[in-house]
């Protein structure tokens, strides 16, 4: 818990870093909001022709949207920017000095450049959400199959992203796997069903990606079986056993090779 302690202080100080440059700081608002007024719009846009989308009704859709873009805005408010540092630490040699903060190093290495400004993009998720759900019955049971599924997706694609953040302690040029990671993200926000079988296999056990959204939301509209909570609890427990297997190899071929030059 100390870990996320100072992941919060350093979030903190971020935000009064960026309230210095007034304007810098309101674009970057602007442009993390933007992310999920567009999906909005676009699938409006597209309601106003068709009356569902792979069994997704217009109200459907937009809790898909809202929760998509939720946890696209915490995530990338939290971890994102620092999975993507660890390379640059790497490659700088600025991994030691991580190394010797008094907290656990995974979680303070995913959080070292945390990014505020995403976090003014959760309430126009949220209301997205809500917009969507007042228009549906949804029993109060399946509010917490919701929660326990978007918890167990937002630690297993964070664990997932520290998987590939582990991968430059050995492969320095390595970066470009989260761009791709990211535009495999892209397609959490429509409904899996529109995807072939062996795609929807694929980004559900082998790079976990619908558990994101897709899984929370089919839990919260009762279109799936309660027992894939269990799935992505199981999910989640093996991708965070994988990604310290991972690091901990990482840190000891680190050790082992000294120092990296900087590039």
């Amino acid at each position: 818990m100390k870990g996320f302690g100072v992941a919060l202080e350093l979030m903190k100080l971020k935000l009064l870093r960026m309230a210095m440059f007034k304007t810098s700081f309101w674009i970057e608002v602007l442009s993390r909001s933007g992310y999920v007024i567009a999906s909005f719009v676009f699938f409006e846009i597209l309601y106003m022709h068709v009356h569902e989308i792979a069994g997704f009704s217009r109200w459907e859709m937009l809790t898909l949207v809202g929760t998509t873009g939720m946890f696209y805005n915490i995530f990338s408010a939290f971890f994102r920017q620092g999975s993507f540092s660890v390379f640059r630490l790497i490659r700088r040699g600025e991994i030691e000095l991580v190394m010797t903060k008094p907290v656990k190093l995974r979680i303070f290495a995913m959080a070292y450049e945390p990014n505020p400004s995403a976090l003014f993009g959760l309430p126009i998720s949220l209301a997205i959400l809500i917009r969507g759900v007042t228009h549906l019955e949804i029993p109060s049971i399946n509010w917490a199959f919701w929660g326990v599924s978007f918890v167990s997706g937002f630690v297993t694609y964070m664990h997932l992203n520290l998987l590939l953040a582990s991968l430059a302690f050995k492969l320095v040029h390595f970066a470009g796997l989260f761009w791709i990671l990211e535009d495999m993200l892209e397609l959490t926000k429509y409904p899996m069903r529109i995807f072939p079988r062996w795609l929807r296999i694929a980004f559900t056990y082998f790079v976990p990606v619908f558990v994101v959204s897709n899984y929370p939301v089919a839990l919260l509209l009762g279109k799936i079986s309660p027992f894939w909570v269990i799935v992505g609890l199981f999910t989640a427990l093996i991708f965070t056993r994988l990604s310290g297997i991972a690091w901990r190899w990482g840190l000891k071929v680190y050790e082992g090779a000294g120092s990296m030059a900087p590039m």
